[in-house]
């Protein structure tokens, strides 16, 4: 697909394709569906904007899902399209981008099911919890994994605080206990090595908290990086009122999962087998739990809420500026590689060479043929 976007040529003799119950399968299969109704070029530019949109839209659904409809819908979908269009997304890793949306999904099932229990769309809201956990599962086995441990760790703190029984704990738990077995025996997991291991020093992992942040200009993306930490900040220790609902259930289970969270990051390695940037791939939650702190703490000071959604507004305005100042000498570059290549001869054989420099820390050269196809 992506030899065709670029070069308009077919490439379909060269490759076979067998089903699996494996991860990262959806992704591609979704996008060939786009492709199966559209031109290649506008179902990639579909492609791009359905992954982009629907990060801000589940994590408006979750965040409202657990702490009500007095958080203000603005607040969370400009922040969410901030943190929407960071490092992963622009790097062209889009399946992990889009299991993270599934995953909130997921959890957003999860809160209506157990909160709903005397709904008599009781089963409903079950199903589609396991039905939307697998898809999460086969979309990307990172945010399958991020998904399952906020389940464990929320699920965990409701039952010791009697707010659920056991049995709802175990059912929480079912679907991706089964899908972590199902891998488990289909020998998914590989090598458990431990010279497969690569952990970041202290110094490196602390740095690396901005890493989902920094993308084409350092210094840049560290303004709008402290941005969002100001709004975040803000709605932790700018209401006077903050103190005592620090007691309060909710705020202490997000401050739990939160703190779960980062645990995680701390103790997962740099590179696992062939797989890089592993710990990264839980700032994303890190930074939603953080998000949704703040938003329980100050949602009862409206006036306090005004302020951060003006400013979420104009983070998403500036990072919106930002990111089409950077891609448009991209967008040049890549009007002469088409031109380029339209001048080639069908038929002949050539070394494709990545020549377009990196830009910050987009690293083109390291997955050209994605990064090209996103840009």
């Amino acid at each position: 697909l992506i030899g065709k976007l670029v070069t308009g040529h077919d490439y379909d003799q060269l490759f076979q394709f067998h089903p699996h119950f494996v991860p990262y399968i959806l992704g591609d299969l979704l996008f060939s569906v786009i492709l199966f109704f559209t031109p290649f070029f506008r179902g990639a530019a579909c492609w791009l904007a359905f992954v982009f949109v629907l990060f801000p839209l589940t994590l408006l659904s979750y965040i409202r899902a657990r702490l009500g409809s007095k958080t203000p819908p603005a607040l969370i979908l400009f922040t969410g399209c901030f943190l929407g269009s960071n490092w992963f997304f622009l790097s062209g890793y889009l399946n992990y981008c889009l299991s993270v949306a599934f995953g909130l999904f997921t959890l957003t099932t999860w809160e209506h099911w157990i909160q709903n229990k005397v709904s008599r769309k009781l089963c409903w809201y079950y199903g589609f919890f396991a039905l939307l956990f697998t898809c999460t599962y086969l979309t990307h086995l990172a945010g399958f994994f991020f998904a399952g441990a906020i389940v464990a760790l929320s699920g965990g703190v409701r039952w010791l605080k009697k707010e659920i029984s056991f049995q709802d704990l175990v059912l929480s738990g079912l679907p991706p206990g089964a899908l972590a077995v199902l891998h488990s025996a289909a020998g998914h997991l590989g090598s458990n090595s431990t010279d497969l291991w690569v952990y970041r020093s202290a110094l490196d992992k602390l740095l690396a908290v901005g890493a989902m942040f920094y993308r084409f200009d350092l210094a840049v993306d560290i303004l709008l990086g402290l941005l969002f930490c100001g709004i975040i900040i803000t709605g932790l220790l700018c209401s006077r009122s903050s103190a005592p609902y620090m007691h309060r259930s909710r705020v202490q289970e997000t401050l739990f999962t939160l703190t779960g969270l980062i645990l995680l990051y701390l103790c997962l390695p740099l590179d696992l087998g062939p797989t890089s940037d592993v710990d990264v791939r839980a700032l994303p939650y890190l930074m939603i739990f953080a998000l949704m702190l703040s938003c329980e703490i100050g949602k009862r000071n409206s006036c306090l809420l005004q302020r951060m959604t003006l400013a979420s507004a104009i983070l998403a305005l500036l990072n919106l500026y930002f990111l089409t100042t950077s891609l448009a000498p991209k967008e040049i570059f890549l009007s002469q590689y088409l031109n380029a290549l339209q001048e080639i001869p069908l038929g002949q054989r050539v070394l494709p060479v990545a020549t377009l420099p990196d830009t910050g820390r987009i690293q083109i050269a390291q997955h050209p043929a994605e990064t090209y196809m996103t840009f």
